[in-house]
């Protein structure tokens, strides 16, 4: 039971609240008048900002400790989830997606951390298997909710849901 809690539960909801962003997003982008392959940085934004802490996450692992960077990852993704509807231009809203990639990076990384450190090492492979299983579970269910929920609610909802997400998944965290 510790381990649904404390594991799989935050990965469904930051695996549904990440892809629950991503119909709205290019409709989002373009409310910027900017070209459609412009609007596509959108995707490009956050998935730099995961490449840029991928190394950095490690570092600060070590230095500050797992627990921290477990809990700041969806802390931060929160916050810059909830601010990407308020984005006054396209720049900014390519800002918050790149902190977005890089909170969810932070995440995943101190969580396979936490794996590697508290698992029996005959567990370790099932439980990060599990645990990236579950998340993917989420992403597969997230753009159904994020195309449907703006229709009577707006295009913000999305964003505002992910970032609620983000919050409750650090409860168990």
């Amino acid at each position: 039971m510790y381990q649904v809690l404390s594991l799989y539960l935050p990965a469904v909801l930051m695996g549904l609240g990440s892809s629950m962003v991503a119909p709205v997003l290019p409709g989002f982008a373009k409310s910027f008048e900017v070209s459609f392959a412009t609007a596509a940085m959108v995707f490009v934004a956050a998935s730099l900002g995961s490449v840029a802490v991928a190394f950095p996450a490690g570092y600060l692992m070590d230095k500050i400790g797992r627990r921290p960077v477990l809990l700041a990852g969806p802390i931060i993704g929160a916050a810059a989830s909830i601010m990407t509807p308020f984005s006054g231009s396209f720049m900014e809203l390519l800002v918050w997606r790149f902190i977005s990639g890089c909170a969810l990076q932070l995440w995943m990384q101190s969580r396979l951390a936490v794996i590697a450190d508290t698992a029996h090492h005959r567990q370790r492979a099932r439980q990060s298997q599990w645990m990236m299983g579950i998340s993917r579970g989420g992403n597969l269910v997230g753009p159904a909710l994020g195309g449907f929920l703006p229709a009577g609610l707006g295009t913000s909802i999305p964003f505002v849901l992910h970032g609620a997400l983000m919050l409750i998944a650090v409860i168990p965290s």
